[in-house]
């Protein structure tokens, strides 16, 4: 069982209802994202943290630990945002002189740049909350019940499952290569990582050919049967949804209207 799964199982709100968390997340993606507002990115990006950590027994430094991954490309994506370049005279925030021109950071490009970090960090906090306290088996039964084809519902199964096939046969053989010294110094380390991303692909697709062989024995004939759980009415959630989101949005209106 990968991290998230075992998170999600082990969270309070495990057995609530997946169709009230994600009416929670979702209303709370699609405010941020068409606020496009720092104060309201940052807000919603508060109120799914504070709640993935309460709920999902996370600390905060390991939730920390996951925000860093998306933070990492984020910063990467926006870089062409806060720096461009500009006529030479214009005042920047921070510059460099090349030809005729300047780069560098304008008071415009620095708050766009933030807007969009703002409304990512928040969109994603809102995806952590839905993860981290729903496991992915009560969201793959809610969207048997939507108007989605059941070949998409079975598609998705079957590729978050190899995701996790794939990242384990990685970490099986990076082990195996640690235990024989492979990324001792720049050099070693430089082939076996390339061995490891040659041998990979064969490697992981010999795994699936297996589990597909198996799926077959036991009678697989394209669509993933499981038993349906018994959950736990989220009316709460629901108020809380529409509370929530008419809180971010007050705010969003008294920005605009101070500023």
């Amino acid at each position: 069982m990968n991290q998230i799964d075992s998170i999600a199982y082990h969270s309070k709100l495990a057995w609530i209802d997946p169709k009230a968390k994600l009416c929670f997340s979702l209303v709370l993606l699609c405010v941020c994202i068409g606020c496009r507002s720092i104060l309201v990115g940052a807000l919603v990006l508060l109120v799914t943290a504070g709640a993935t950590l309460f709920f999902a027994r996370l600390s905060l430094r390991r939730y920390l630990h996951f925000l860093s991954i998306p933070l990492g490309f984020l910063l990467v994506g926006t870089l062409t945002i806060f720096i461009s370049v500009y006529p030479a005279g214009e005042k920047l925030l921070a510059g460099i002189p090349i030809g005729g021109s300047q780069v560098g950071i304008s008071a415009q490009s620095f708050l766009e740049g933030l807007r969009l970090c703002a409304t990512a960090l928040g969109a994603v906090g809102c995806m952590y909350f839905l993860s981290f306290n729903t496991p992915m088996t009560g969201l793959f039964a809610l969207f048997r019940k939507s108007p989605l084809p059941e070949v998409v519902v079975s598609l998705m199964e079957l590729i978050y499952r190899y995701i996790f096939v794939l990242w384990e046969e990685a970490a099986t053989m990076k082990t195996a290569q640690n235990a024989r010294l492979g990324y001792q110094g720049i050099r070693h380390s430089i082939a076996s990582f390339g061995t490891l991303v040659g041998t990979l692909f064969f490697r992981a697709y010999q795994r699936c050919d297996r589990i597909y062989s198996a799926l077959e024995s036991r009678g697989y004939q394209g669509s993933l049967e499981a038993l349906q759980e018994e959950y736990q009415p989220g009316k709460g959630w629901y108020g809380a949804t529409f509370l929530t989101a008419a809180a971010t949005l007050g705010i969003f209106f008294l920005e605009r209207s101070v500023l």
